[in-house]
Order: C-alpha cells, then sequence, then structure tokens
C-alpha cells in the first residue's frame, strides 16, 4: 500500500482507509447447519478487524459489478418449485476447493471485460490483481490459542472470498456454451446449481467444466 501512495496509484486518504495499523489475526468459529442432521458446525474464520479486512472490503467494491448472478433465495426458490425438488448439482466445499491461481485468472478476465473500471478506482488492473492475489492467499487465523494456515483454496470468512468464488461458479457456468451437452435448464445461486440433464449425460456435462471433479457432486 505504501508503495502504491508513494507512486501515486491511490491517494493518501485511501491509504489510511486501506492500512492496517491495530489489527488482530482472524478467529475461528463454527456456524450451525441447522437443516443437516446433527446439526454440524460450518467452520469459518472472522476476517472483521484483521489486516486484509479493508483491502478486501476495497476490492470487493471494485469487483462487484462484473459478478452476475441470481438476485437472491427468494428467486431461486420461485424457480425450483416448478421443478423437480430433489435434483441438481452441489458444490462439495466450495470456497476449500478454489484454487487462488484460478480465481485470481478468472478476475482478471472479468477486468479485462470491464469498461468502467476507471470509474471505480484509480488503480490498474495490475495492482487490483497483486492486491486480490495477497488477500486470497493471506489465510492465517487463531483457534484455542494456537495458529493455523488454510493451505488448501479461499478462505470463508473474507468478504472478496465470497465474490470470487461466486465469480469461479459464474465462469464455470459459461463453459456450458461450449458443452455438446445441453442441460434441460440450469439455474444457480452462488453454489447452489439446480439443473436437469438425461442421466447418461450427467457425467459428460461435468467434465466441460474445468476443476468439476473436485468441485461438483451430484444429486439425481
Amino acid at each position: 500500500l505504501l508503495d502504491l501512495r508513494k507512486a501515486g496509484r491511490i491517494s493518501n486518504y485511501t491509504y489510511k482507509m486501506l492500512n492496517s495499523i491495530d489489527s488482530l489475526c482472524p478467529s475461528f468459529y463454527g456456524l450451525p447447519k441447522i437443516h443437516k442432521p446433527g446439526i454440524p458446525l460450518r467452520s469459518v474464520p472472522s476476517f472483521v478487524n484483521s489486516p486484509t479486512y479493508a483491502i478486501s472490503g476495497y476490492l470487493t467494491r471494485i469487483l462487484s459489478p462484473v459478478v452476475g448472478t441470481v438476485k437472491n433465495s427468494c428467486e431461486f426458490a420461485d424457480f425450483i418449485k416448478e421443478k423437480a425438488p430433489n435434483a441438481g448439482l452441489d458444490v462439495v466445499s466450495l470456497y476449500a476447493k478454489i484454487p487462488v491461481n484460478l480465481a485470481v485468472k478468472v478476475a482478471k478476465e472479468r477486468l479485462r471485460e470491464d469498461a468502467s473500471q476507471g470509474q471505480r478506482t484509480s488503480l490498474p488492473m495490475e495492482d487490483i490483481i497483486h492486491l486480490l492475489s495477497f488477500c486470497l492467499k493471506t489465510t492465517q487465523f487463531v483457534y484455542n490459542g494456537t495458529y493455523y494456515q488454510q493451505v488448501s483454496g479461499t478462505d470463508m470468512g473474507s468478504s472478496v472470498s465470497a465474490l470470487i468464488a461466486n465469480m469461479v461458479m459464474e465462469s464455470g457456468t459459461k463453459a456450458l456454451a461450449s458443452s455438446p451437452v445441453k442441460p434441460f435448464f440450469w439455474k444457480r445461486y452462488v453454489d447452489d446449481v439446480f439443473s436437469a440433464v438425461s442421466a447418461n449425460e450427467a457425467e459428460r456435462l461435468l467434465s466441460q467444466f474445468e476443476f468439476s471433479g473436485a468441485l461438483y457432486s451430484i444429486h439425481p
């Protein structure tokens, strides 16, 4: 951030806003999954007041306009209630399964296509990608007095990670355009895909997606 300020690519105000002075290591906690048997916990590191908290929020504001999805869960529910209620694709451990290199690659492609980027930030694309890569790779957290680092995928507690996960999912959906297998319908909300395809074509459809073998599970 200091280098960016000295080079005049961010203002002194932005530097002070993003610079971390008195931050905390993200703490690990669990969110109960009340819709599943036994109510297991979803593990999440809280990045509030962490060293990358402000940068992550700044990047989220820059990247949000280049991501599109179903507006909300209500719209998604309205669509699927008219279809078979138990069919679809489910992403297994979405955040941990998204390679950082893939996430950065997808973000770079979206920024290249975005003509309005200059209206949201003075940073060139290279600096945005550098900050994004830094945030996605900063995955340390503390639990019960012991410090850890997540070694696979992106973290779940960072706001920019949530945006990037959605962006990568959206990019995967675009693979449908070149797929020889065409589903009867396809609707996505974040990490849930509701679709229908002939049973003997399901695996072939998944093969069209980069990283699909490790990401998706099928619910027939």
